[in-house]
């Protein structure tokens, strides 16, 4: 009853209410819809969940902006048929090295996270993307004996007219080690600052793991418990909901479904 009077009195009140509540609405429903595509020949237009067809790339599962033609491609021929580009232009890399250039891969095509960082100049490409610093140094580490001739794989190789890649005359193969000398340098200049070494929070809501594993919180320890819990991750400033996120979102919705629209 108060509030039907309320509102019948005080009409300027009850209007900036509904524009408030409108407000509200329009943020819990942007926050949810967060996840996109960027542009790319396997890139889907919208994130979706992956189908029984993908080889790879689970990591992204639930929304997956890749398809289920290029993790096929992935399995069989990494991306030779793909972009006309070899990793092992230095002798064939080690199998742990080699498991990290396919993360990257199922990263850069199939994460809906990383629309955020999409280059502002060259569609398809990123610029920035927080990547968590223990990525970074995993990464290092499982290749840093491995050989690489380029310090920068997107444009520090010769290129034939058909794209494909070649060691340049003057820059002999080194070992990663030598080539980058931390997980840091790795991430940041193997691919044209497409990445940022960033080093975590508590709870890794700050950065990106190329293996999808920050979706479900933080990395685990050796004994199989987690250094931190979060019910959101969030990158920046903008939030991504996990299913614990998007109940409380739910909740807040059901709170003004019951006690504004009564007012109307």
């Amino acid at each position: 009853m108060f509030c039907q009077c309320f509102c019948r009195h005080h009409p300027v009140d009850m209007a900036k209410s509904v524009l408030l509540v409108c407000l509200f609405l329009q943020s819990v429903f942007c926050v949810a819809s967060e996840d996109r595509c960027i542009a790319g020949t396997y890139h889907k237009s919208s994130p979706s969940p992956e189908t029984s067809d993908f080889k790879t790339c689970h990591a992204f599962k639930n929304s997956s902006c890749c398809t289920a033609a290029f993790t096929v491609e992935l399995v069989a021929n990494e991306t030779r048929n793909l972009y006309n580009h070899s990793w092992h232009r230095c002798g064939q890399l080690s199998e742990k090295c080699q498991e990290f250039w396919v993360k990257q891969e199922c990263f850069y095509q199939c994460s809906p996270k990383v629309y955020k960082w999409k280059h502002p100049t060259i569609e398809g490409a990123l610029l920035g993307v927080p990547v968590c610093s223990d990525f970074c140094d995993n990464w290092y580490d499982a290749c840093k004996a491995d050989q690489i001739c380029v310090e920068n794989v997107l444009e520090d190789y010769n290129f034939t007219v058909h794209q494909e890649n070649f060691c340049p005359a003057n820059k002999p193969c080194r070992t990663y080690e030598a080539m980058y000398g931390s997980g840091k340098s790795l991430c940041e200049k193997m691919w044209a600052g497409s990445y940022n070494y960033t080093k975590a929070n508590a709870d890794y809501s700050n950065c990106l793991r190329m293996d999808g594993s920050q979706q479900a919180g933080p990395p685990t320890t050796t004994d199989g418990s987690q250094q931190a819990e979060s019910t959101t991750t969030m990158l920046g400033s903008v939030p991504y909901p996990t299913s614990k996120g998007f109940v409380s979102k739910t909740g807040a919705l059901l709170l003004v479904l019951l006690f504004v629209v009564p007012l109307l």
